[in-house]
Parts: structure tokens; C-alpha cells; sequence
């Protein structure tokens, strides 16, 4: 037993003397920032985005941030570091719930004078202006984020303006009052199943103070419902539309600029939904183009 012992102990006292000589070159992995981001690589690995944006780097790393990691695309640092946890995510989870906008505020002395510590304001101004200037904000979780608003389910001002039934007559700067009241509206129902959010919207315009009116310059657009209070028939639909399309519900105007009534039509879950923000409702269609109250 003894002899035994003994052997254990040499061969312990080699295995440990193999194991301090080995070289200690492990390879301490670059952080992916926006600065050590190889976004030549990630154009050059991906067809679609070199073809959409080329070799911008602010515009390529937007997408990553925004789009790309929750599409578990592969991307790397400068260095040459495969990044296969979406770290840059969490630039993506920024909402107004969880914005600390107190810390915005002590941040920047301009916004503190001119807003206080109204949390909506402060939000107002970075999704509009602050991320656009590259300013820093952080989640109420401590997370720093810089020069990306938010959620990417939410659809931007400029992919907004592709769709010029919403336009009307607003201008920029009406165009742009109407996007931001609009977003603080859907902003809560990110990551909710899309008909909880259809409901939801249809309830949000059926709260809306107004006047039903069809004499006025903005019933007929997103601006005249959630600024001046008015909306006409076709104004109801462009507004709830407008909401729904922020989200990515597909929809259809029925009976655009008809003497009947009108409606949204929405294809959730493989079923056609009718979305009446007029009456808050949100009911699956008696049949095609089929209004459960109303006969077009």
C-alpha cells in the first residue's frame, strides 16, 4: 500500500509540474462597440446589406444593433473575434419604460433646464433629437446606451414617410409632432402578441378627445386626431393605420374616401380582423371585407 501511495504522490507532483510550464496564452476577447465593430466584414458576409447600405459603418452597425443581433447574424471585431453572443442587443432594449431619464437629465444641463425631470419630455427629446446627437443615456438597469433610440419593432420617421396616405396635409414639422405622440402611444405594446396590440390601439383611438369632423385641414391625417382633436371618417383609419403599420401589422383602408363607413382591415394570425378605432373594436370579420356592425 505504501508503495502504491508513493506513486500516486510522484505522479500528482508531475501532472502538476506539466501544468504550471504550459504557456499561458489565453486570448482575451475584444468588447464589440460600434468603434471595434468590423463592418466590412459584415457587409462583405451579407449579400442583402452590402447591397443596401455598402461599406457605411454607422449605417451597418445601426442594423446590427437594431436588426442583426436578434437575427443571430454573425459579426466580428477588428481584432478578428467571432461574436456569436448578440451583445450589441441591449443597445436595441431601450423604451420609455425603462429609460432613466432622471440620469438624461444630470447629464445634460441644457435638457435639465429646459424639461426638468419630466420623463416624457426627456424621452420625447431623445428619440427625436438626443440619439440622432449621439448623446448618452442609460436603462434604469445601468446599461449604457449610445446614439440608438429604440425598440426595433417600433418603424422609424423615414420608413413612415414611405407611405404617403398618412402624409395628407401635414408638413415636416406636423409629420414629425404626429410620429412622436404616435410612438409614445405604442411604445407599451412592444413585445405583445400583435392582435393584444390591435385591441389595444383600437381602444387608445377610442379614448382620443375629439370632434368628428370632415370641414377641417388635418381630419384627415394622424396630426388632426392626436393634435387638434379632430378626425373624419378617413382620418380614424389613418391614424389607427398608422399606429398598427409603427408595429408591423399589415392592414387595409376599406372603402377609402367612401360615402359608407370605413375601417381598418387587419391580417393578424392568418385571419382578417376588422380594427375600428371609431368604436374601439377589434372583431374577426363576418366575411371578406365584412364589417361585424357595419354593411359598406
Amino acid at each position: 500500500m505504501k508503495k502504491q501511495s508513493g506513486r500516486i504522490r510522484v505522479l500528482a507532483i508531475l501532472l502538476t509540474a506539466v501544468f504550471l510550464v504550459q504557456p499561458m496564452h489565453a486570448h482575451a476577447k475584444t468588447a464589440l462597440t460600434k468603434e471595434t465593430f468590423d463592418s466590412k466584414r459584415y457587409a462583405d458576409t451579407y449579400a442583402d446589406l452590402k447591397a443596401a447600405f455598402g461599406y457605411d459603418h454607422a449605417k451597418l452597425w445601426e442594423h446590427y444593433v437594431t436588426f442583426g443581433a436578434k437575427e443571430n447574424r454573425k459579426v466580428y471585431t477588428i481584432g478578428g473575434d467571432a461574436v456569436s453572443v448578440p451583445a450589441a442587443a441591449q443597445s436595441a432594449a431601450l423604451t420609455s419604460a425603462n429609460f432613466d431619464s432622471r440620469r438624461y437629465a444630470d447629464t445634460y444641463a441644457d435638457l435639465k433646464a429646459a424639461f426638468g425631470y419630466d420623463h416624457a419630455k426627456l424621452w420625447n427629446h431623445y428619440v427625436t433629437f438626443g440619439a440622432k446627437e449621439g448623446r448618452t443615456v442609460y436603462t434604469t438597469a445601468g446599461v449604457k446606451v449610445q446614439g440608438t433610440a429604440a425598440a426595433p419593432q417600433i418603424a422609424s420617421i423615414e420608413q413612415m414617410k414611405q407611405y404617403p396616405a398618412f402624409r395628407n396635409y401635414m408638413n415636416d414639422a406636423e409629420f414629425q409632432m404626429a410620429y412622436t405622440a404616435a410612438r409614445v402611444l405604442v411604445e407599451p405594446l412592444v413585445g405583445k402578441d400583435q392582435l393584444t396590440q390591435a385591441k389595444e390601439i383600437a381602444a387608445i383611438i377610442a379614448r382620443q378627445p375629439r370632434s368628428k369632423s370632415i370641414y377641417q385641414t388635418h381630419a384627415d391625417d394622424p396630426y388632426g386626431l392626436l393634435y387638434r382633436g379632430v378626425a373624419s371618417n378617413a382620418g380614424f383609419v389613418r391614424v389607427t393605420g398608422f399606429l398598427l403599420r409603427m408595429l408591423g401589422i399589415p392592414y387595409e383602408h376599406v372603402n377609402e374616401n367612401g360615402s359608407g363607413h370605413q375601417w381598418v382591415r387587419a391580417h393578424i394570425g392568418g385571419k382578417f380582423y376588422c380594427v375600428d378605432g371609431q368604436v374601439g373594436i377589434v372583431q374577426e370579420e363576418l366575411g371578406p371585407y365584412r364589417h361585424p356592425w357595419y354593411i359598406p
